[in-house]
């Protein structure tokens, strides 16, 4: 969606369902992100943009050995972090200057 000649926004949303092992097919465990690009054209091929995105992640695998759910150590950082009738959600916003 363009603003003006030199400025543009998108937006995208995505899901996607992350498996590791075959053997956890069945579980869920998805990353959802709703990501809201903005941009400036400063020269012919040269933009600047800024792209921050809310993360969502959804988790059903639970490891009994170390008794936590499994889920990369980024997300135990997030601005919200509960556990639903044993399903795990953590959200994050993170904020690229690409």
């Amino acid at each position: 969606m363009g603003v003006k000649n030199n400025i543009f926004t998108n937006v995208e949303l995505s899901t996607h369902a992350i498996n590791t092992e075959s053997n956890h097919l069945d579980e869920l465990n998805l990353l959802s992100k709703l990501n809201l690009n903005f941009g400036k054209q400063v020269a012919g091929h040269l933009s600047l943009n800024f792209e921050p995105s809310l993360n969502v992640y959804i988790t059903r695998k639970y490891d009994s050995e170390i008794g936590m759910y499994v889920c990369p150590s980024l997300l135990q950082n997030g601005f919200f972090s509960e556990t639903y009738s044993g399903t795990y959600v953590s959200i994050w916003v993170a904020t690229p200057l690409l």
